[in-house]
């Protein structure tokens, strides 16, 4: 049995190996997530008899776990986590995504916890070839800003890898200088999680598009796999202008290389009502809906 520890990149396998035979499609399981956003959430990891746990340390007052990944014995590892928690002068809260998650706590914590749905925290799983073909009068709208993109612009698409993830970074760079990087805590997590995924692009296994108009650079997105049924999204980003089109063509771009995949998972709306309703737009096949039991 190994201890908390934080992410090292020499952790990737034993991770991959865990959350690669289940069947999570939440975007907190795989490797990458944890060691990207390290820093900002105080990520810490263990091996625990055949199963990740991951524990979050971003509020002094709080000790945050996430529900115990792996096929081995869920019961233990919810016990070890609670024994663990009490090291702490802080309260133990665990994450669950979706229902199965939810109610083996309860069955097996009865009246232990204070139990709250995270509705900002939802997050949006769509059907690959949904967003890669976008067939149907749903996805009418959406297939029409594809082929206005494509008439109007002299746009080109292409894998990320290390002979152009430089140019990916900058459109990140770009975005965060436009939206007020320097101002905002969240934004600048965001963008040192941006810079490690980058940094570490081959070494994380992660895969990405970039899209250019006249050769620049202008929107990116990347991700990893959860499990060979499911990819997750991390970062989409474009540069402002372009008729407000780039995100629909990154995001069909991108998903056209996936179908691989039967699903992709593209986080959580955070609250924010724009990104709500776009992401709503798109149809998503599950809202994977998030709670916290916080023990009492």
């Amino acid at each position: 049995m190994d201890s908390f520890h934080i992410p090292q990149l020499s952790d990737i396998d034993w991770v991959e190996d865990i959350v690669k035979n289940t069947n999570v499609i939440n975007c907190s399981a795989p490797f990458g997530t944890n060691y990207v956003w390290r820093k900002a959430y105080g990520t810490q990891i263990c091996h625990y008899n055949d199963m990740l746990l991951s524990s979050y340390t971003y509020n002094k007052d709080y000790l945050y776990f996430d529900f115990p990944v792996g096929n081995g014995d869920t019961e233990k590892a919810l016990h070890y986590i609670l024994a663990y928690g009490k090291k702490f002068n802080r309260k133990t809260t665990i994450f669950c995504s979706g229902e199965e998650q939810a109610n083996f706590i309860k069955q097996l914590y009865p009246h232990h916890f204070e139990i709250d749905n995270i509705r900002d925290s939802a997050e949006y799983i769509y059907l690959a070839e949904d967003l890669a073909y976008l067939k149907g009068r749903k996805f009418h709208s959406k297939k029409n800003h594809i082929n206005k993109f494509t008439q109007k612009y002299n746009w080109s698409y292409e894998p990320i890898n290390s002979t152009n993830v430089s140019d990916a970074l900058e459109v990140a760079k770009i975005w965060c200088q436009a939206h007020g990087i320097h101002g905002t805590q969240g934004l600048s997590s965001e963008s040192c999680a941006i810079r490690s995924t980058f940094k570490h692009f081959e070494q994380l296994r992660f895969k990405g598009g970039l899209i250019r108009i006249d050769d620049k650079p202008v929107a990116m997105a990347v991700g990893e796999e959860i499990t060979p049924d499911c990819f997750v999204v991390h970062f989409e980003k474009a540069v402002d202008g372009y008729d407000g089109l780039l995100y629909a063509a990154i995001n069909n771009g991108f998903s056209s290389k996936l179908l691989s995949y039967k699903y992709i998972n593209r986080e959580e709306d955070l609250g924010i009502e724009g990104l709500r309703k776009a992401k709503l737009s798109y149809h998503p096949a599950i809202l994977l809906e998030k709670y916290s039991f916080t023990l009492k």
